[in-house]
């Protein structure tokens, strides 16, 4: 059913159906669609460029984390006694 619906808000729109999913089921999505299929196509553009900045910040929030992970992780792995020449001469 979900195909159906997606084909004909495709026909509709011109754009394919755009939903952040993140914690919704498949039946929610449906739901969703019904409902915004009766939109206007100024008011669904609108509406679908939000969920598209929606998908957009949660990618980036994962890329972030994971790159913030791993940074963390790299510099835990860096020990602290490390000193440059000079800073051994220093103490001289």
């Amino acid at each position: 059913e979900l195909l159906d619906w997606n084909h004909r808000y495709r026909e509709k729109f011109g754009f394919v159906y755009l939903i952040c999913a993140s914690g919704r089921s498949t039946p929610e999505i449906l739901a969703e669609l019904k409902m915004r299929y009766t939109n206007r196509p100024i008011v669904e553009c609108e509406i679908a460029a939000k969920e598209q900045m929606k998908i957009t910040e949660l990618c980036l929030e994962k890329l972030y984390a994971s790159k913030a992970y791993v940074t963390s992780a790299s510099i835990s792995q860096i020990p602290i006694s490390l000193k440059t020449k000079s800073e051994g001469n220093l103490s001289n």
